[in-house]
């Protein structure tokens, strides 16, 4: 699976493409809005960070909705406010990673939404 992935912390991006790559998939990596508005590939999913420098993560994942209907997004973040999760949610990301709960952690979250989005795309 060709997964964008957004995040302004090249160490987070790193991990994150280090995870998708051992699972099979090809991460396209960006490190801020307009470089991962630029991305001219269809992706079959995208992971995007909440705290954005240049652009809120709402008006990214909007976008990218909008251009890819259906897409599944799955929101990174250090912020583990709920309200911030339930926000996540009604935009329609099918989850998040918590940043701080470790790499064993992603690998569980990335590893249930993609299989999730593979079983959605059957």
């Amino acid at each position: 699976m060709r997964i964008f992935v957004l995040d302004d912390d090249p160490a987070i991006l790193k991990l994150v493409a280090n995870v998708l790559r051992s699972s099979g998939h090809e991460p396209v990596l960006a490190t801020d809005a307009a470089e991962f508005d630029a991305l001219d590939e269809k992706p079959d999913a995208a992971i995007v960070d909440w705290h954005l420098g240049d652009q809120t993560c709402e008006a990214v994942v909007a976008e990218l909705r909008a251009k890819h209907v259906g897409l599944p997004v799955l929101i990174i973040t250090a912020d583990s406010d709920l309200d911030l999760i339930q926000r996540a949610l009604s935009l329609g990301a099918r989850g998040w990673w918590l940043k701080t709960t470790g790499v064993e952690n992603l690998r569980r979250q990335l590893g249930d939404f993609l299989n999730q989005t593979q079983r959605a795309a059957g």
